[in-house]
């Protein structure tokens, strides 16, 4: 290994760059724990100091329309939202105990109030509360009601539902890790109808976030007798600006690599602490005096929403070859390391590359890795933007979006993390050679094919057809080291391996007739993504279906591959596998969509 590669992982090590990191993960944190966009405008401004005392250059705050209207790939960005002074709920119910009476109070917890929750009327609302358990789902009687929801499931159809009855207010909570954090509170950002967030059109009501202690309470009384509950939303709604704050450290090539880590959350370790170790890492690499092959480029925006806004405007994504997610990487919900792998869609070599550097300097870490799905985290790699996006991070289970421990920074495994992070992002956007990763692709085939030819619910077809899958996807992987540096490598033994076990499993059936039609046809998108908000088409007229048209297969859906080649694949990639009647929908589902404009199917 060269002085010029070695360097990176000893200035890594500094203490001054671990005070750094920890210094700009409290200091953000607290410029957007509320969750306000007047505190985003500061926190963004923050940033862009962060990110040049760290010796990036060119850093710019680029500003996007936070209407709940303006869309980018069909991604709708939410309204701004301020919580504007304290909020609170309370039992007014007599018979209850002063100290049990306050359920939720944001001068407590800002999260308390829930993000994008409705202002109630000036002095608040008072009103009697129903469990949303014992309620008919079909014609729930809420009219003038506060609701409490407490379910483990997506709530933002129900949440439609209870505004179109009448609800008055809503109040969640999960239980999910109550044993642990009882007193903690959940940030339930994903409450839109359709796609993630609510857009300007979706009705919104006050919605309080409480704890699963408060929902216990709440529960065992409502069981016993009739529960009043008084609530103030103090909030506003508005047309405003979201930021993305992006600066680069030049290279010797123009294209770049980009270290991508969200902002406008409520957790110092999701993920505060991500741009912090993003920033720290150009900070290294300034440090270094070392110019890298590949340019540079930290992106902080809102997750997903923010990241696609900023690729998409102005070709920007055009020189951007890979990107590495630093979302909820050393936080205190687990120790491991998980390796999320680039899609089958625009597959890299840095699947590799990271398991090979990381593992080599923390040997003992518990590394395991994860299919690449185009996450809200690693939604580059669509087909059309082909942006092969790793990501480290730790698993969050149960803890995710909760305001108690889980989600404060782990700064022993920072501090022993770090150094192995910096020192792999910079020797992959500097070496001018790489290893020959062609038994580590023959390995991963090995483990692919025995995954596939013990799977008893594929048929022969399909065995077929994910085994010449995961062939090319690991010849792709090799393909891609050439981005980076010469590379040679064989796929002979890759070919040789592909074709001997296809020539050991029996005769593929016949096609359905469903199938027949779906390899018959492929489609055009008119831009990259996958359709979710709808924006395009007028709110009476959106549905959803029951369709495997998830992103890695509109991510797929190329123009080349046949829509059944595309279902496939994106099925051998996600070990998933859906029903005939499914494939079914699936045709019905494409037709709705290119009736608004979203793509053409053609015959091929």
């Amino acid at each position: 290994m060269s002085e010029e590669i070695f360097d990176f992982l000893k200035i890594a090590s500094s203490a001054e760059h671990f005070y750094n990191i920890q210094k700009n993960t409290y200091t953000l944190h607290s410029l957007e724990k509320s969750c306000s966009y007047p505190d985003y405008e500061k926190s963004a401004r923050f940033c862009m100091d962060m990110l040049k005392k760290c010796g990036f250059q060119q850093v710019e705050r680029i500003a996007h329309a936070a209407d709940g209207k303006t869309a980018s790939c069909d991604l709708i960005m939410p309204e701004a939202w301020e919580l504007c002074k304290r909020s609170f709920l309370e039992i007014v119910t007599p018979q209850v105990a002063e100290y049990d009476k306050i359920l939720a109070d944001t001068d407590i917890n800002p999260a308390a109030a829930n993000i994008w929750a409705a202002p109630t009327p000036e002095g608040g609302i008072t009103a009697e509360v129903v469990d949303y358990d014992t309620l008919d789902e079909e014609n729930p009687d809420v009219a003038g009601k506060i609701v409490l929801f407490t379910q483990n499931k997506y709530f933002g159809h129900i949440y439609t539902k209870l505004i179109k009855h009448g609800a008055a207010a809503i109040v969640l909570s999960k239980f999910t890790a109550e044993i642990d954090e009882p007193d903690a509170v959940y940030w339930f950002n994903g409450l839109g109808n359709f796609g993630w967030y609510r857009t300007a059109e979706d009705g919104k009501l006050p919605v309080f976030s409480i704890s699963p202690i408060k929902a216990r309470l709440l529960k065992e009384l409502l069981a016993k007798e009739k529960v009043t509950l008084h609530g103030e939303m103090n909030t506003r709604l508005y047309e405003g600006e979201i930021y993305t704050v992006t600066g680069i450290i030049p290279g010797e090539s123009s294209e770049e690599y980009a270290l991508l880590a969200h902002m406008y959350e409520p957790f110092p370790g999701d993920d505060a602490l991500g741009a912090a170790l993003a920033a720290e890492i150009g900070s290294v690499l300034t440090a270094s005096g070392k110019k890298p092959r590949k340019t540079l480029r930290a992106v902080l925006s809102m997750e997903l929403f923010g990241f696609t806004a900023f690729l998409m405007s102005n070709d920007r994504y055009k020189n951007v070859a890979a990107a590495l997610s630093l979302d909820g990487f050393t936080h205190r919900c687990s120790s491991d390391i998980s390796l999320r792998l680039s899609p089958v869609s625009s597959p890299f070599f840095g699947d590799f590359f990271y398991k090979d550097n990381g593992m080599k300097l923390l040997p003992d870490a518990p590394w395991g890795e994860q299919a690449g799905n185009l996450s809200d985290d690693t939604f580059g790699g669509d087909s059309m933007t082909d942006i092969p996006t790793n990501w480290l991070y730790n698993k969050s289970g149960v803890y995710h979006h909760n305001t108690g421990t889980g989600f404060l920074p782990h700064w022993v495994l920072t501090r022993e993390r770090f150094p192995m992070l910096a020192d792999t992002v910079l020797q992959l956007i500097s070496r001018k050679s790489f290893p020959d990763y062609t038994n580590e692709a023959i390995a991963d085939y090995r483990k692919n094919i025995d995954a596939v030819l013990s799977n008893n619910e594929l048929t022969a077809g399909e065995k077929s057809f994910r085994i010449k899958v995961f062939c090319q996807y690991n010849i792709d992987r090799l393909e891609s080291v050439k981005k980076f540096a010469d590379y040679e490598f064989d796929a002979q033994k890759l070919y040789a391996l592909r074709d001997q076990t296809i020539a050991n499993l029996p005769e593929a059936e016949a096609l359905s007739d469903t199938d027949k039609e779906l390899s018959q046809l492929a489609v055009e998108r008119f831009e990259a993504g996958c359709p979710s908000s709808l924006a395009k088409i007028p709110l009476p007229e959106r549905r959803t279906f029951d369709s495997p048209a998830s992103r890695l297969f509109f991510a797929l859906c190329d123009g080349r591959r046949t829509v059944l080649e595309a279902l496939l694949t994106t099925e051998a990639a996600l070990n998933t596998r859906s029903t005939q009647q499914q494939h079914e929908n699936l045709i019905e589902h494409l037709q709705y969509l290119e009736k608004y404009g979203y793509l053409k199917i053609n015959c091929k």
